[in-house]
């Protein structure tokens, strides 16, 4: 078996690297001291590509394979892990989500723009909510439930979000109440 990086991963490897310790590195403590959003670092990621790399090229993506993700998550990662966060999000939650199990108006309507992280020019990803604080990022360990019969799905109210900033689109998970089908997880977008 070859374990040879091809070309175009090497290539998409050296972008990431590169985009990491030029457009991340500097600055970084700062923003993490004053705990803000890397809003400049994600538009440039947006402009790479990074934001949507596995989505198919129908929908604005890069159409990338996994390898190619892995590679540009690991150099960003090394560097910033805001950054980093935000990029994962968005690729392997938000935009996987809705290019598996979406309906075609909702691929064309959210997914186009998620995966090119702009819309109208501004800043456009996806966050990954959960309903409460104690489950952490485990969408297994909640307790709340869904129920298709409220106006307002969730109950409680949601606590804990993972890269939320203006503007997004928001993916949520619960489980679906006992009466439905207590063993299957819903998700839901804001």
């Amino acid at each position: 078996m070859d374990f040879k990086l091809s070309e175009e991963h090497v290539m998409i490897q050296q972008a990431a690297r590169d985009f990491a310790r030029n457009e991340c590195l500097p600055g970084i403590i700062e923003r993490d001291e004053k705990q803000q959003f890397p809003l400049e670092q994600i538009m440039k990621l947006a402009d790479l590509g990074f934001l949507g790399m596995m989505v198919s090229t129908d929908y604005g993506g890069a159409g990338l394979d996994t390898i190619s993700y892995v590679l540009a998550m690991e150099e960003i990662s090394k560097i910033d892990a805001s950054v980093s966060v935000c990029m994962s999000v968005n690729n392997s939650l938000v935009c996987y989500g809705l290019e598996a199990f979406g309906t075609e108006k909702q691929k064309q309507q959210y997914l186009t723009p998620l995966a090119q992280g702009k819309k109208d020019g501004e800043l456009y990803t996806g966050a990954f909510l959960l309903s409460e604080p104690e489950a952490g990022s485990d969408a297994t360990s909640q307790r709340s439930t869904s129920s298709v019969k409220l106006a307002i799905p969730i109950s409680p109210a949601i606590l804990m979000c993972c890269k939320a900033s203006p503007g997004n689109w928001l993916f949520i998970i619960s489980f679906n109440s006992p009466s439905f089908n207590p063993n299957l997880v819903s998700s839901f977008a804001m």
